[in-house]
């Protein structure tokens, strides 16, 4: 699970930028579910298998 959660954090680092972006509401919200779905694709497999049966 430390594994899968530190892949997790490797990929919102890479999707991170410092360089400040003028950004509308509705960029700003993509962005954040554009980092969720990133991390879950990373937690799901060992989540399920930590897990079996769970959603």
């Amino acid at each position: 699970m430390t594994a899968a959660v530190k892949g997790a954090g490797a990929t919102l680092r890479e999707r991170y930028t410092p360089h400040a972006r003028g950004v509308s509401l509705d960029e700003a919200v993509g962005e954040i579910h554009a980092n969720d779905d990133a991390v879950l694709n990373v937690l799901r497999g060992p989540l399920l298998q930590a897990r079996p049966g769970s959603q």
